[in-house]
This record gives structure tokens, sequence and C-alpha cells, in this order.
């Protein structure tokens, strides 16, 4: 048997060339890719997925929203099978985005299955190119080079999130982010050692009991994510919300056993800092991730990114820290992250398998 966390490890360290095979799949599609948008135009757009697929769609739909103005939501993939009425109105045909590793998990499918065949179009991002999914959507980016043997979603969560934005740059003719997330894979050497540091160092006090994730506007479905990853990997009690958010109740739990990681954005820094400030007073402790450090000295553990590139192409710089987190303080709690108890790698659920 290999050692704990051996795979996951190797699939953290080595993401950054799952994000180049993303960035590359992505434009190479572009004429295809930028069709579809075209033929969809002025319809809703809706993202879906389930666990980490559902939170890269949070993330995506926000950006996407943001960038280009057409409407779009985010929803789990079973709530899109099961409650449709909810999610697109009545006579709505949503262009639906499915986002899915494996592309063969049984909500996904049926929901896809639905939706296509009341008429939506599908474009589908898979590490799996001859997964059912794919077969189902008008349109795939495939990106094999992100496959994992770890149950727990890292390099392939990445990647994915690389197409999302190389998506939404081409989408929204934003060529300066389009060169910048070109640039990735070059900035990720020095990003790795120093966001393993930090995550050892932090994972290494064993005292938390609680870990909260707080991220603004389109990083709240990374704080969703990071929040995934410590359970996952680590049986560690986390939760994610809006900085802001976490005035309105979740600061009651605040004490010198709760460790709260601040995914700070540009536009909010600010109001960001100073509700992590707040934590402190409260008696808890702090992780800052940020692209700089600047006035944010006062707080326990910083990792600065300190990449030179638009504020939309930095966010998978932050993943590693979160996902290098999990996985140390799964192992100092002598757990496996390869293998999180009672998880599959892909969910099947009785009466929702496709014919």
């Amino acid at each position: 048997m290999s050692p704990a966390g051996e795979h996951t490890l190797h699939e953290i360290s080595t993401q950054d060339q799952a994000w180049r095979a993303a960035y590359e799949a992505t434009r190479s599609h572009r004429e295809e890719l930028l069709a579809l948008w075209r033929d969809n135009r002025g319809l809703p757009v809706v993202f879906t997925g389930c666990g980490s697929t559902h939170f890269l769609a949070t993330y995506a739909a926000a950006l996407f929203q943001a960038m280009t103005g057409a409407p779009c939501r985010a929803a789990p993939a079973s709530e899109l099978y099961f409650h449709t009425e909810s999610i697109a109105a009545p006579g709505d045909l949503p262009l639906i985005v499915a986002l899915s590793r494996s592309g063969e998990t049984s909500e996904t499918l049926q929901a896809v299955t639905k939706l296509t065949s009341s008429g939506s179009d599908c474009l589908t991002i898979t590490c799996q190119p001859e997964s059912r999914l794919a077969t189902l959507a008008t349109a795939t980016i495939a990106i094999p080079e992100a496959q994992e043997q770890s149950l727990t979603q890292t390099r392939s969560f990445a990647a994915m999130l690389v197409a999302v934005q190389t998506l939404a740059a081409l989408a929204a003719n934003d060529r300066q982010m389009l060169d910048d997330l070109g640039r990735l894979p070059a900035l990720a050497l020095g990003v790795m050692g120093r966001s393993e540091a930090v995550a050892e160092a932090v994972a290494s006090r064993t005292s938390y009991h609680r870990i909260s994730f707080l991220g603004s506007g389109a990083m709240y479905g990374l704080a969703c994510e990071g929040s995934l990853k410590l359970t996952e990997m680590s049986l560690t009690m986390a939760d994610a919300h809006t900085f802001l958010e976490y005035r309105h109740g979740p600061m009651a739990l605040v004490d010198e056993q709760h460790l709260v990681v601040g995914l700070i954005s540009d536009d909010m820094r600010d109001y960001e800092i100073e509700v992590l400030r707040e934590v402190k007073r409260y008696g808890g402790r702090v992780l800052a991730i940020a692209n700089s450090d600047r006035a944010l000295l006062d707080l326990d553990e910083v990792l600065a990114i300190r990449a030179n590139i638009v504020p939309r192409a930095q966010a998978v710089l932050f993943l590693p820290v979160i996902q290098f987190l999990g996985y140390h303080r799964g192992l100092s709690k002598g757990l496996d992250p390869d293998r999180p108890r009672n998880l599959v790698m892909s969910v099947r659920v009785a009466g929702l398998e496709a014919g």
C-alpha cells in the first residue's frame, strides 16, 4: 500500500501542468465555444456540478455574470434535476455548463439529460473525454491531464477552474486576462513552496477544532471548496461564508480554538481585513491569503501570492495553500488524505442511473 496521502501530495504539487493543459484545451476550441455562446445570447446560464464542482459552479456563475453581463446562476445538479422550475423559469432554455471530474456522476447526468431533452445546449468541462457526460454535451472541454488517483479533488478542481477562467476571458473578449492566464504555470513555482510551508505550519497547530473560510464575490466559491477540502481530508468541522456576513451570527463561534482563513480580494480588501482583525480581537487565529501582504502583517499567518496579473486571473493561485492545509492537517491526525472515509470517486445514486 502506498504511503498515506501520496497521490494527493503529487496531484497538488504537479497541478501547474494541468493548468497549462486546461488553458490550451479551452483556447483550442475557441471558435466552437464562441459560436455556442453566441447561439445562446440572451438566455440564462446555469452552472452545475456536485460537491467540489458545485462550488466551482458557484465561482463560475459569479465570474461570468460580472464579466459578460449574462444572467448566470449556480445549482447543485440534484436540485437542477428535481427542482428545475426553481432554477430555470418555465419556458426558458438555459445554457447548461456541467462540471464533473469523472463525467459519470448520476445527478449531473440526469440533470443534463433532462435539460437537453427539453432543448437546452450543454457545455461540459471534465477530465474524462470518453465519459457519458461528454457524449451528452453540445461541446466539451476535456482535460485528461488533470485526472487523479486520490478520491479528493485537487488538481482536477484547479484545472477545471482555469478552463472556466479561460472561457470567461474568451466570452468577454478580455485579452489581458487571457494573456495573464497563460502565465499561470510560470508563476506556480514561486507559489507552491511558500504555500506548503505556510499550510504545514498552520496544520501543525492541532488545537484548532473548527475552521472557517471567508471569501467575497466569486471567491466565495473557493471558500466553500476550502471548507470541503478540510472536511474530507482531515475530518475537521469547517464552514464557509462571505466576509461581511460572518459578523451576522457565525462570529459567535470564534474562540482560541477557531481558525479563520480569509481569501482577500482587491476590491473589498479593507473591509475584509477588518473582519479578520475582529476575529483576532475575539481570540481566534487568522490565516490571510492575498496577492499582497500590505496591511496584513499584524495577522497571525499571511501568504502573499505576489502575482503581477489581473485580479480575475489570480484565483487558482489561492488553491494550493488551501489544499496543502487539508493534506497536512489530515496527516497530523493520522488520516489518509487519498482515501477520505465514506467517499467514492464517482457518486452513483440508485434510481438516477442514466440508461
